[in-house]
């Protein structure tokens, strides 16, 4: 069981807890698990998480689950919204749930809501470096080419491989950048 509390997505129960953050959701605090918005509404979609209050709030009724979570997952999404994002909360969920999807477990930057770290499939959250550095960038944005050879030192750097995330036609899309030396 999760609520919504103080802007955070927080689980208490301890067999939760265990379940989540050994399959690389949340980060335990205090002897709660805290989950990203994005990690919420994942569990969501795959009803493997319950929001005990806001489903009494609702008073569900029989044969609308579906209009209680897209209500439910908007009020968590709102909680992603950042003025520093390239993109919506809605199109970065989109992001995360394709990642995810595929098992990989994926870390945010707490500082740049345009970064995250992806980490190969089947790995624990901490138990290796992370392989990727996503990077949210819009079509419309003027990147100079000194910008650019940065985010791949940066990358190079911490031995990652910088993928840069755009939409296209509102869809997700990916492209790896390498430098390349003769």
């Amino acid at each position: 069981m999760a609520e919504i509390k103080n802007k955070e997505i927080v689980c208490y129960l301890k067999e939760e807890i265990e379940k989540f953050s050994s399959a690389g959701f949340g980060k335990i605090i205090d002897k709660k698990l805290v989950l990203h918005p994005f990690e919420a509404c994942y569990l969501l979609d795959l009803d493997l998480i319950k929001f005990e209050e806001e489903q009494k709030k609702e008073q569900k009724v029989e044969g609308k689950e579906e209009e209680y979570k897209k209500r439910l997952r908007q009020k968590i999404l709102k909680l992603a919204e950042d003025k520093k994002a390239a993109f919506k909360a809605e199109q970065r969920y989109l992001v995360y749930k394709e990642i995810r999807s595929l098992g990989r477990v994926v870390r945010f930057n707490n500082f740049d809501p345009n970064y995250w770290f992806v980490y190969a499939p089947g790995v624990g959250r901490e138990e290796e470096r992370a392989q990727i550095i996503l990077h949210f960038l819009k079509i419309s944005d003027n990147l100079k080419i000194e910008e650019l050879e940065t985010k791949l030192a940066l990358a190079r750097q911490f031995r990652m491989e910088l993928v840069i995330a755009f939409f296209r036609a509102s869809k997700p899309s990916y492209i790896k950048l390498a430098k390349y030396s003769f």
